[in-house]
């Protein structure tokens, strides 16, 4: 019954919920129609995708069913940092932008050394469209070997080239292919 409160209230059927959450219809069909108690997986994954639900409600049946907009969520860990911004094509300086990045309290510490790349040709679309903002590492050479599928910010010719590695032959030929 608390799922069916709950679905109406978000107004969704179980096709909807079974969509967004990556779960079967049958299943939220049988938990609507009692012939099945959701698991906790399921719940875990119906939070996610829907935040304003209550799990006390979910859980224990207490009042209300939705929090309501603009609830005020405290401590939650999170915080803002300013990391510096490369701007294309003169990617071998930064000017004095900086961008926020918001994250978890104790993860601030692995992001000191990190910049923020502003992307500003659609050579990489449609993936990576022109105005993304993307959390930039230097790799030491010595992990160079290593690259696989991943995204590389590379000054060729003065120009900031974005691309990902197709092949890294690094160890057997001597050079990466993007």
């Amino acid at each position: 019954d608390r799922f069916k409160e709950t679905f109406a209230a978000l107004g969704v059927n179980a096709n909807e919920v079974a969509l967004k959450t990556g779960e079967s219809n049958a299943k939220f069909y049988n938990i609507l129609n009692g012939k099945a108690q959701p698991s906790f997986v399921t719940i875990q994954r119906l939070m996610k995708h829907y935040p304003r639900v209550n799990s006390n409600y979910l859980l224990n049946g207490k009042l209300p069913v939705l929090h309501n907009i603009g609830a005020e969520i405290l401590g939650t860990g999170l915080i803002y940092i300013y990391l510096p911004v490369i701007v294309p094509p003169n990617a071998a300086s930064m000017n004095n932008e900086t961008y926020p990045v918001l994250l978890r309290e104790n993860t601030k510490d692995n992001l000191t050394d990190c910049v923020v790349v502003r992307v500003t040709d659609s050579s990489m679309s449609p993936s990576i469209r022109p105005d993304t903002v993307l959390l930039a590492r230097a790799v030491p050479v010595a992990d160079w070997d290593y690259l696989n599928s991943v995204l590389v910010a590379v000054n060729y010719r003065n120009v900031l080239v974005i691309r990902r590695v197709k092949e890294n032959d690094l160890l057997t030929k001597g050079y990466l292919t993007l």
